[in-house]
């Protein structure tokens, strides 16, 4: 076995820093979600990127266009971007930007955790929040700390070190329902990383110690749907909600339009999102928004070491022309519904 030696997460932190102005702009972005998550404000979030990240030089191009975007819609919606550089697999197959960068299996782990801080500081300075997957626990203390909301896949929300870790965290990290479609892991996941825990962790100068969280109140679940099917329906949401309170736990749910709920067409997300903003314009309070994959160009590519320009290598996404027409819509609707009385509400997204 061969092994090399990474810089800990405090050298990589002291070697790209984040500045005062960033973390101004951090905390600002984090209350904001904080509001909509305990329901004191009422915008739709949209968590919205590609796939997963592989070339930095469009993920700027579509940051740029995401960014005059998000300034448009901000009165009714926050738009989050997806910054995933780690994929969970099933199987073999690449599993991410931060372990192999230049997409030829030399796995330089060290310039994909460079380069992944970089982007998410040069993002932040942009005054956009960010979200992410997590997949390794050992990589979440590289990064964490410029990250306004996580996630944990549909492969490891039953998993107990990442249970453990979520716990510890001071942002909203959703759980997703398992690839089966069981929504009882996630579930599960949610109520234990909201716990007190202790565990076995590495510290910022890499060492190996014993940690001890206080819990992560501001932990949720997340609806993908599944290869059996997709939940995003009234009676799936209503089904999720129920398990919630079972546990005695405040529903608060969000809807991933692509995977299982779009069974990976990616036009088909556009169905799911209007399904499910019309749930919310007839009065569900418990969804707190929606995640779109989405990127330059529509589709996706396999796995190369030269790929076209704008197009996923992983799952295949939204065009950022659509993208931009389907929030627009999105955002006119929620104006005009904001408007009359609850119970006239009207829904037309043609």
């Amino acid at each position: 076995m061969l092994k090399n030696t990474l810089p800990s997460p405090y050298d990589l932190q002291k070697k790209l820093p984040i500045s005062h102005g960033i973390s101004l702009k951090m905390v600002k972005n984090q209350q904001d979600i904080q509001k909509i998550f305990t329901k004191k404000s009422n915008k739709l979030l949209l968590f919205v990127g590609p796939c997963s990240l592989h070339k930095i030089e469009d993920f700027f191009d579509y940051a740029n266009l995401f960014k005059k975007l998000s300034y448009e819609v901000s009165k009714n919606i926050l738009l989050v971007l997806r910054v995933f550089s780690e994929k969970s697999r099933t199987g073999n197959g690449w599993k991410g930007y931060l372990y192999d960068p230049y997409l030829d299996s030399s796995f330089d782990i060290e310039t994909g955790l460079i380069q992944t801080r970089r982007l998410l500081l040069e993002l932040n300075n942009m005054d956009i929040p960010c979200s992410m997957e997590f997949v390794d626990p050992l990589a979440v203390t590289y990064l964490s700390d410029l990250i306004s909301w996580g996630f944990i896949g549909a492969r490891t929300s039953s998993s107990q070190p990442h249970r453990q870790f979520v716990s510890s965290l001071s942002f909203p990290v959703g759980f997703k329902n398992a690839t089966d479609g069981s929504i009882e892991p996630a579930i599960q996941g949610v109520l234990s990383s909201r716990h007190e825990q202790s565990f076995i962790g590495i510290d910022e100068h890499g060492k190996i110690c014993k940690k001890h969280s206080l819990g992560n109140p501001y932990t949720h679940l997340v609806l993908r749907g599944s290869s059996q099917g997709s939940n995003y329906d009234k009676s799936s949401v209503a089904s999720a909600v129920e398990m919630c309170q079972k546990h005695c736990i405040d529903p608060k749910i969000l809807i991933d339009c692509a995977h299982g709920n779009s069974q990976k067409n990616p036009l088909k997300q556009i169905d799911v999102l209007e399904n499910v903003l019309q749930q919310i314009l007839e009065g569900n309070s418990y969804i707190l928004g929606m995640m779109l994959e989405s990127f330059l160009h529509l589709g996706n590519q396999p796995h190369s070491l030269h790929p076209v320009n704008g197009i996923s290598i992983t799952d295949p996404c939204l065009d950022w022309n659509t993208t931009e027409e389907v929030i627009l819509k999105t955002n006119a609707l929620l104006e005009e519904n904001n408007l009359v009385h609850k119970d006239e509400k009207v829904f037309s997204f043609s």
